[in-house]
């Protein structure tokens, strides 16, 4: 069946035409309709599933770092989430700081803060939060490890709460303005448009890298595709398709825009399973895929 896609205008007109995949499933602003006009059919697709996620452990996404999502001219590593079980914004900032485990290390992420960097105190007042860190978080050197590090806990912190839309950085107490050996200026506070340049062409941001999921699978996250479409396919573990979303859209066609994607469980085959994201842009030069990433998840009730 075809998923709900919350920024699908694109879709509308393959809708219109017939879809060759998949079928919409979605609610209707009026369920007194019956008209079979064309904006009926908008208002179908544009419509927002109203199944509420059951209650369980809840897990938390941290940012590290992932090879995939580019293309020939925009090579990674980019930042990539992976799924922290922690019940506070200082355990999810810990956490990221903590390395990866060895499944992530297998999946090929990697981590651009030191080892050994601690967190001392996390304060939010404003929309902005203050981190505290040890001063192992300016070891080594590189502007690239400089500014990864910092995209990576700017990203983590503000994908907690999205009341938080800005950090400041200290260490060891001390407010930092200018950052490491490089002499990198900090903004301030630092957002997350200071380091789009670490985000793939489509960046799934939940569910993470090697998560757990159970139904309704809800996909979201941003992306600079070419005029806000993308492909989006979910893969059994032999990477076959089993579900798919030929068009989505954005909410801006020029440059970045978010956007949402839910599979409800008849989407999707039997739980517990081993399934994929993949996502991907078809090139407006030539056709060919470009931005591909893949993220593996567990499809299931409990961990």
């Amino acid at each position: 069946m075809r998923p709900v896609v919350l920024a699908e205008a694109l879709a509308l007109v393959v809708a219109a035409c017939g879809s060759p995949s998949t079928q919409a499933t979605t609610t209707t602003a009026d369920p007194d309709t019956t008209t079979t006009s064309l904006l009926t059919t908008i208002t179908s697709l544009t419509s927002t599933s109203t199944t509420e996620p059951a209650e369980g452990p809840f897990q938390e996404i941290a940012f590290m770092l992932h090879e995939s999502g580019g293309n020939a001219g925009r090579s990674g590593p980019f930042l990539a989430p992976v799924a922290r079980n922690t019940g506070s914004l200082e355990d999810t900032v810990r956490e990221s700081l903590y390395g990866l485990t060895p499944s992530e290390k297998e999946l090929g992420i990697t981590n651009a803060i030191p080892s050994g960097t601690d967190l001392i105190s996390v304060v939010v007042e404003g929309g902005v939060a203050t981190v505290d860190l040890t001063s192992e978080f300016d070891d080594g050197g590189g502007t690239f490890s400089i500014r990864a590090r910092l995209a990576q806990l700017v990203y983590t912190v503000t994908a907690y709460d999205p009341g938080i839309t800005g950090v400041r950085l200290q260490l060891d107490g001390e407010p930092v303005e200018t950052f490491s050996g490089e002499g990198l200026v900090l903004d301030d506070p630092m957002t997350r448009e200071g380091f789009e340049d670490f985000l793939p062409g489509i960046l799934i941001e939940s569910p993470g890298f090697d998560s757990w999921v159970r139904p309704p699978l809800t996909i979201t996250g941003v992306a600079a595709a070419f005029e806000g479409v993308f492909q989006l396919e979910i893969l059994d573990a032999e990477g076959s398709v089993v579900a798919d979303v030929p068009f989505v859209q954005t909410d801006n066609g020029m440059g970045w825009g978010n956007f949402s994607v839910t599979f409800e469980e008849s989407d999707l085959p039997a739980m517990p399973a081993d399934l994929q994201i993949r996502v991907y842009e078809l090139s407006a030069e030539d056709g060919s895929v470009i931005n591909e990433r893949i993220q593996l998840f567990g499809y299931r009730m409990e961990p």
